[in-house]
């Protein structure tokens, strides 16, 4: 035994008369010890242990005296705690802080624990985690008096507690928790946990047909009857479900009524993300939260491998139901079955420096993960990291939310993600691991907008489906063994900012939908190609032993590469009817026989590049133009065309203003194959270096103009031109 705990047992023992005064004052706040208390401890009765305690004789016990109790079973045992004599009290005896010295439980008379609001296992003589605690805890728990409960030892839990009560902390101390033989919960149940905290719907909720358009990020919402309505109350509420899923809803959040604006409209503290048409329903549930929770300092050890895939005995330590400011600090857990922080209509709540290592299954979904997140807002996932799980946090038609700092090891199931029930406005900071968006299917919507990753590293950035609005900085994707996505960026291009990103092997950009107003704009980013991997592409093209969705369209909405240098280009189509712009950029073919890039872009545009061993091949349908200005320069030795025109059915404009061109005796600027149709054909102020162009007289309609002026030619064949050319000052060298 050690000295402090030598110390602590002599100084029990020798409460007594000066002793008593002593003892007082480290079992109450320093607040609660007024002068009287000290010199009425003088006369303070105390006894050994709590059989002590019960074997009294009551009948010579003063109504309110104050006993001090050394140890639970033994002096020093870590069980003390400060008794007052309650003549009257009918309590329940608890067995810790509440004790009848009688064998009927309706004669009255009760030991109870004099505390500040501070109470702990130990004084229900719980010292490890050989004893389930879970009648101590809930007699604790649903003791308003209460206000935090401590553990300071391990402890074992047995039962899957629904709480309900608000307004408590619960701090353990960084000690273990244990669930060995825990309680089999119902079938697919992840807020059966150990600590399950749980509002409730009032009364009956009621549907109310929207008269009017609802626009998305408005806060005054129709109701039937304001009336109704109290400021400060709060309401799920629920949209009825589009036909495209069983769970597909863009209004699903437990939300606070703010002011009653007018008969028939009321605020909420929600900005709706999602506009809802007239004729949509929405349901309003009146709603109890459970508030104000906090959690602490505990590690927790699930119950092993579960039986049966839908949970078995798997145990998982949090649950957060209708909950709001209810937070979790320095959590940590392994072992666990469902998510260790399950949350579900929640709102202002922080989990903070909490963990999770090898949960025991990650394969079922909603299985291993740190936290779940389904209809909720105002959250905050900060400084947490896990280990060979599911996800570290997904959100489910989740809003106004925040990841930070956080970093996950084994990226193969996705740690960052969300699901696709139209989540909006959520920000990623300063994290590592694969980052997933919308990663399910039509079920769900399939959708999310107005999402940020900044600073953040991993196997790969996925951002799939109907995402809008979202933007990418100073990030970097990494090669990793066995990764089917490893080191890409893929994302769709509605609204899509990159900026100051790296991919290691592959960018992979495709349209779902049009709703973003922004322009989509990749600036000074590096991105590595795999050779014949369409960097822009449409449903039906398979990649990597991954099918996108049928509902993938060629890309229509304009595209702009900024500053970017695109590396070992060989084959890599980019399947756009809209505008394809290069500004200030490198694109370097992967060797002298690299494939050229095959589009059918309404506009294909270089200004400023440079084009290194690499080319363009126009194909398609409709109508298309090459414009290629600024300086730009096509160096390399390649004999690949900088622009060859292959089987367009529709004609094609060619501009050549202010570029380079110099690949050699071989180098081909222009190549343009018999059956083409080229509608206009312009060469102004360049420095044409040898090389050639080749296009079939055919090529050439009957007006097609030509232009061939202000060159420096060295070397070059411009091959056939249109019979209406103009050559006006241009330099031959011989």
């Amino acid at each position: 035994m050690n000295q402090k705990e030598n110390t602590r047992r002599d100084f029990l023992k020798a409460a007594g008369v000066g002793g008593a005064a002593l003892a007082l004052s480290t079992l109450l706040p320093a607040g609660l010890v007024s002068a009287a208390d000290t010199r009425e401890a003088a006369q303070l009765r105390s006894v050994p242990n709590v059989a002590s305690l019960l074997a009294l004789d009551t009948g010579a016990l003063q109504d309110g005296e104050k006993i001090l109790v050394g140890g639970y079973y033994s002096e020093g045992d870590g069980g003390e705690k400060l008794v007052a004599w309650r003549k009257q009290s009918t309590r329940a005896d608890n067995g810790g802080t509440v004790h009848s010295p009688f064998p009927s439980a309706s004669q009255a008379g009760r030991f109870e624990v004099v505390h500040d609001g501070v109470v702990h296992f130990g004084m229900f003589g719980l010292f490890d985690e050989t004893k389930a605690a879970d009648d101590a805890f809930l007699a604790m728990y649903n003791d308003l008096s209460v206000r935090k409960i401590e553990a300071h030892s391990d402890l074992l839990f047995t039962r899957r507690n629904e709480l309900t009560r608000s307004q408590i902390e619960l701090d353990f101390l960084g000690h273990k928790v244990v669930s060995y033989g825990i309680e089999t919960p119902p079938k697919d149940s992840p807020t059966s946990a150990v600590f399950s905290f749980t509002g409730h719907a009032v009364g009956t909720g009621y549907n109310y047909t929207l008269k009017n358009d609802m626009p998305e990020y408005f806060d005054v919402y129709e109701v039937n009857d304001s009336t109704g309505f109290v400021i400060g109350e709060w309401y799920q509420l629920t949209c009825d479900v589009n036909p495209g899923g069983s769970s597909d809803r863009e209004l699903q959040k437990l939300a606070q009524v703010i002011e009653v604006v007018d008969p028939t409209h009321v605020r909420f503290d929600y900005k709706l993300g999602w506009p809802l048409a007239a004729g949509r329903r929405i349901n309003y549930q009146k709603y109890e939260p459970i508030t104000d929770i906090t959690v602490r300092n505990m590690f927790f050890q699930g119950n092993g491998r579960p039986t049966t895939t839908d949970g078995g005995s798997g145990s998982a330590p949090f649950a957060f139901e209708g909950a709001v400011r209810c937070d979790v600090y320095n959590c940590h857990a392994t072992q666990t079955f469902w998510p260790m922080i399950f949350r579900r209509y929640n709102s202002y709540y922080v989990n903070e420096r909490c963990s999770l290592q090898n949960p025991v299954e990650i394969q079922v979904g909603g299985t291993g993960y740190l936290t779940q997140q389904i209809g909720c807002m105002y959250g905050v996932t900060r400084d947490c990291y896990a280990h060979k799980m599911r996800h570290l946090t997904d959100f489910t038609g989740c809003a106004y939310s925040e990841v930070e700092n956080c970093h996950a090891i084994g990226d193969n199931m996705g740690p960052f993600g969300t699901h696709g029930q139209y989540e909006h406005d959520l920000l990623f900071v300063g994290n590592s691991g694969l980052i997933g968006l919308t990663n399910t299917m039509t079920n769900w919507g399939r959708a999310a907008k107005n999402v940020t990753i900044k600073r953040h590293s991993g196997c790969a950035v996925l951002v799939q489906n109907y995402v809008t609005n979202v933007t990418i900085e100073d990030c970097q994707t990494f090669r990793e063994d066995g990764m089917v996505y490893a080191g890409m960026i893929k994302a769709n291009v509605d609204g899509l900012v990159i900026r100051n990103c790296h991919a290691e092997t592959m960018l992979m950009l495709s349209q779902y939908g049009k709703r973003a107003s922004r322009p989509t704009l990749l600036e000074d980013c590096t991105f590595n190609m795999i050779a014949g991997e369409p960097f822009g592409r449409i449903g039906a093209h398979v990649t990597s032993g991954e099918q996108l969705g049928d509902d993938a369209e060629k890309i229509k909405s304009p595209v702009t590469f900024r500053g970017c240098r695109l590396s070992k280009i060989d084959g890599n189509a980019f399947h756009s009817v809209g505008e394809l712009n290069f500004e200030y950029c490198k694109l370097t073919g992967a060797s002298e026989s690299a494939k050229p890039i095959e589009t059918e872009c309404s506009l294909l545009r270089l200004t400023g590049c440079e084009v290194e061993n690499v080319g363009f091949t126009l194909t398609g349908e409709a109508a298309q133009a090459v414009r290629c200005d600024r300086g730009t320069k096509f160096t390399g030795s390649s004999a690949v065309p900088a622009i060859a025109v292959s089987n367009t059915a529709a004609p094609v404009s060619i501009d050549f203003d202010s570029i380079t061109f110099d690949r050699g005796e071989s180098g081909v600027l222009l190549s343009a194959v018999e059956g083409s149709k080229l509608s206009r054909i312009r060469i102004v102020s360049s420095l044409l270096l040898g090389g050639k162009s080749h296009a079939y007289a055919s090529c050439y309609q009957k007006n097609t103009p030509g232009l061939l002026s202000n060159c420096v030619l060295s070397g070059y064949r411009p091959g056939a031109l249109p019979e209406k050319t103009l050559r006006s000052g241009n330099l031959e060298l011989r």
